[in-house]
């Protein structure tokens, strides 16, 4: 969506927030004249994904556009889309509830780790390494997060009871990253 900011009647800072009350996955361009940046870091942690100020040239925003929209797809795995719900033996992953059971129990899980736990399980069997990772949930190689992985993982994996030794979700794959076991390997699938 390309937002111009000045909007009649209802304000484009309210359409914002509705936009993204209704829909994390859409992408938002703000468009404004308004160039201060308190208005733009409104904007930006309302849930606009960039903001272009007035007067712009086209092929900025075209560039940006197309960096937004590649953002957009980059991290949103294509299985949870067909089957927004995934079992492996006891596990089950709601990907748009954003919910993880196991044997029938809610388990609580931050939303980093739910995000790194659903990006492995949307792509079984793949490696993820580090780097992967972080780019994949934040949208761009960000320097500094890769050594935050390790811990998120092995939170994860006690919070699932996997035990190291002999996973039954999530491998680590020395030297290169971390991918979730094919389902066929799981016991009880």
């Amino acid at each position: 969506i390309i937002l111009d900011i000045m909007l009649p009647k209802l304000g484009g800072l309210e359409v914002c927030r509705r936009i993204r009350k209704n829909n994390e996955a859409v992408p938002i361009v703000v468009i404004s004249c308004l160039s201060d940046e308190l208005d733009k870091v409104l904007l930006l942690e309302l849930g606009a994904d960039d903001y272009i100020t007035k007067p712009f040239r086209l092929a900025e925003v075209k560039a940006r556009i197309k960096a937004v929209l590649r953002r957009s797809v980059r991290g949103v795995p294509e299985e949870p889309a067909k089957a927004p719900r995934l079992h492996y033996g006891e596990l089950e992953i709601d990907f748009e509830r954003r919910w993880v059971k196991k044997q029938g129990v809610e388990i609580s899980l931050t939303a980093r780790e739910f995000d790194i736990l659903a990006l492995l399980a949307a792509s079984p069997g793949r490696v993820f390494s580090r780097e992967d990772i972080v780019e994949e949930i934040y949208g761009s190689s960000v320097s500094g997060y890769e050594a935050s992985v390790p811990n998120h993982i092995n939170r994860i994996r006690k919070k699932l009871g996997d035990n190291l030794d002999t996973p039954e979700y999530i491998r680590t794959v020395r030297s290169i990253g971390y991918a979730f076991i094919e389902p066929s390997e799981v016991a009880g699938s």
